[in-house]
């Protein structure tokens, strides 16, 4: 997942967008300055954007911002998109709502596809795999994929991690 840049946070704060301010999930403490982006109703999943930049996830009674700490777990269901298909539609969301669209850039695609692979479930492991050939090569998302290619659920999976993990190390040695 890519550091919100200081310009994000500046153009977020400055930005004429309608803000809420939730407990977070992982500080009860703490309050979270957050605006709403998307909202996908057939998965019943809402994301939006932190006043520091940060993707969140907005729940009951708190809202969970999706640093690099906080494992994307219960967004699974975004896998069920293609990776370009999710990006699209959440650089449309931030456009419609008046907020930059770089901001994408900061979804976690990458920790996402990880916590799939490493959720162990064949239905999850499959589409996160699926995903792997398109995003940045990354320690943890070869370390996933080299797991996978030895304990993953079935012989298909671990053959495709296989296959991904061989794709994404000639990527890297170009």
């Amino acid at each position: 997942m890519k550091q919100p840049l200081d310009h994000h946070v500046e153009k977020l704060i400055s930005s004429d967008v309608e803000w809420f301010e939730s407990r977070s999930r992982n500080c009860e403490s703490q309050m979270i300055r957050w605006t709403p982006v998307v909202t996908i109703e057939r998965l019943n999943i809402s994301a939006g954007v932190s006043s520091r930049g940060w993707w969140v996830v907005p729940g009951p009674q708190s809202v969970t911002e999706l640093n690099p700490s906080v494992p994307p777990i219960f967004l699974l269901p975004l896998l069920d998109f293609s990776r370009k298909a999710l990006f699209d539609l959440l650089a449309e969301s931030l456009q419609k709502n008046d907020l930059p669209t770089s901001l994408v850039d900061t979804f976690p695609f990458e920790g996402l596809a990880v916590s799939g692979i490493n959720i162990g479930t064949e239905y999850w492991v499959e589409k996160a795999i699926s995903w792997a050939e398109e995003l940045d090569t990354t320690p943890s998302l070869l370390g996933a994929l080299a797991k996978c290619s030895s304990d993953g659920p079935t012989q298909q999976l671990r053959h495709a991690s296989r296959r991904a993990l061989a794709y994404k190390r000639r990527s890297v040695s170009f």
